[in-house]
């Protein structure tokens, strides 16, 4: 008897029928159409391949896919980070229906174990809109539990009441002095940009490495020219010519969603952030409507899940899948993982330290 699913990699000629997938299914999004893919591959430090594969039913049709953007380091294929949201598995809107949730467990099951002939360490997430995801478990992924934040469906004019009365209050203070606009992706405003998202990041006690700056730019540009990336910024009445706090915008149209992918800031006064998420999503609903949701992302410490709570975000669960080939290269890997994330510590560290002795603030 026929097998239920027929897995395996697809080949590079398969962009349309992909691309007709990916927009269909529940899980989809913009950034992992194939240009999308490519692109992002190409900006990879080292640089990615992408690997597709695709569960295909009885009748010769794709019933679930997975993407992901493969790396080496030494012998060692790995696709962790994927640089935009998300990477997990795509399934037909049939296969998320619950009288298929047997089936599912099959189809993702066999998914799984089909990308992983193709790598070694994987390390990315699901789209909130996964539905379950037993049939990864069976596959011998580690399945963990993680939130991210939503600001769903709405008009511009019930965005602006979600926030709780101590946010309002902030963000009323820092609109009575600065104003809030889209501005365009030019490699002046990308280096403003850089500028200040490298603050922000040593703030968080984050050095970022020149080329993981560098591909951030070169997506931001990239997915500007697709349309499915924008930036605002708040400018002060002091300095109306230069922003003080930008943020980037991810779109993907055909679903309707946005997340506010990296914000940059160079300022103290609580309001500010809060008010310009507000101004770029009421901008992004008044132009392409109620329909659109804004996803805020995860929320790795206990005071930004809150700042998010506050800010009238809806926590929804989601999927972070795990997986490593059992022996020599998954040591390997862990090593070289421990120890780099030692020396980017002991590189703040020592880098607090000069600062202090020198009594100035950190800069680039």
């Amino acid at each position: 008897m026929k097998a239920l699913y027929e897995f395996r990699e697809l080949p590079s000629d398969y962009d349309d029928n992909w691309d007709s997938f990916v927009e269909a299914s529940p899980q989809g999004n913009a950034f992992l159409l194939s240009q999308s893919l490519r692109t992002l591959a190409s900006h990879e430090h080292p640089q990615a391949y992408p690997l597709r594969v695709g569960a295909f039913n009885r009748e010769g049709n794709l019933d679930a896919a997975w993407a992901v953007l493969v790396r080496k380091r030494g012998p060692v294929r790995y696709a962790t980070q994927f640089p935009l949201y998300y990477a997990g598995p795509l399934l037909s809107a049939a296969a998320c229906e619950s009288k298929e949730q047997t089936h599912r467990i099959e189809l993702l099951e066999g998914l799984a174990r089909e990308l992983c002939e193709g790598i070694d360490i994987l390390d990315t997430e699901a789209a909130p809109e996964l539905p379950d995801a037993r049939g990864l478990i069976f596959a011998g992924c580690k399945i963990h539990q993680v939130y991210t934040h939503l600001w769903p469906q709405g008009t511009a004019e019930d965005l602006a009441g979600w926030p709780n009365k101590t946010k309002r209050y902030e963000m009323r203070k820092a609109s009575k002095h600065h104003q809030f606009q889209e501005i365009p992706i030019t490699p002046e405003n990308l280096d403003l940009f850089d500028h200040l998202h490298n603050l922000t990041l040593i703030k968080f006690k984050w050095i970022a490495p020149a080329h993981w700056r560098s591909t951030l730019l070169a997506n931001m540009s990239a997915m500007g020219k697709a349309g499915f990336c924008r930036l605002y910024g708040a400018t002060s009445s002091d300095t109306p010519d230069s922003p003080c706090a930008i943020v980037s915008i991810l779109l993907s149209p055909q679903q309707q969603r946005s997340w506010l992918w990296r914000v940059a800031y160079h300022t103290d006064e609580p309001g500010l952030v809060p008010a310009l998420y507000v101004e770029a999503s009421k901008d992004l609903k008044q132009r392409g409507g109620a329909g659109w949701t804004l996803n805020f992302g995860g929320s790795p410490r206990p005071s930004l899940a809150a700042f998010k709570d506050h800010l009238g975000g809806i926590p929804c669960p989601r999927w972070r899948i795990t997986w490593e080939r059992p022996g020599m290269k998954s040591i390997l890997w862990n090593l070289s993982t421990t120890t780099k994330e030692y020396l980017r510590k002991k590189t703040y560290r020592l880098r607090s330290v000069t600062t202090i002795e020198s009594g100035s603030k950190i800069q680039e």
